[in-house]
């Protein structure tokens, strides 16, 4: 159940498969360890959420976490986007991100 979880986690497209995108990303986020290494998780999480653009939204956000947190209740997402989204424009850029 575990492992399902975690492929879950890294099969961001759903497709049953990870590809190689998918599968760096997660493994960032699952390994990251130190400050620098931790900034590179970031870095491979927000490249893995916003799709190449300079931000994503809260859409993005909860497509996401649903698959790494199934339990997690809409106000607690509002409560992580808000937390992220600093200038309250409705998306997260790469900067707010990572800061």
């Amino acid at each position: 159940e575990d492992l399902l979880g975690i492929f879950g986690l890294m099969d961001k497209d759903g497709s049953g498969r990870v590809d190689f995108h998918e599968y760096l990303c997660g493994v960032a986020l699952l390994n990251g360890r130190g400050d620098e290494e931790h900034g590179a998780s970031l870095k491979w999480m927000f490249e893995s959420l916003a799709h190449g653009k300079s931000h994503f939204t809260k859409a993005q956000l909860d497509d996401l976490l649903c698959r790494a947190v199934p339990n997690l209740d809409s106000g607690r997402l509002d409560m992580l986007f808000g937390e992220a989204d600093t200038n309250r424009d409705g998306v997260v850029s790469r900067e707010e991100f990572i800061n």
